[in-house]
């Protein structure tokens, strides 16, 4: 589907507006430089946030030592 949209952007746009963000992948293929991400999922956007802000604190809870797995 992305295939099908990307020719569909103009060539050029002021601000990017996604306030549908999901798994974000128009606005990783675009890359814009100024945009607003935006979606209803809290989670979601926490997480796009700590990787924007903290990305190698994320890659170091994200290795396989440092997972803790819990049974239920």
């Amino acid at each position: 589907m992305l295939g099908d949209l990307l020719p569909k952007v103009p060539a050029s746009y002021g601000r990017y507006i996604e306030p549908f963000l999901g798994g974000g992948a128009m606005f990783f293929a675009l890359q814009p430089e100024n945009a607003i991400i935006a979606d209803s999922n809290p989670e979601l956007i926490n997480m796009y946030r700590e990787v924007a802000d903290h990305v190698e604190d994320v890659i170091q809870c994200l290795k396989p030592e440092s997972v803790k797995l819990v049974v239920l």
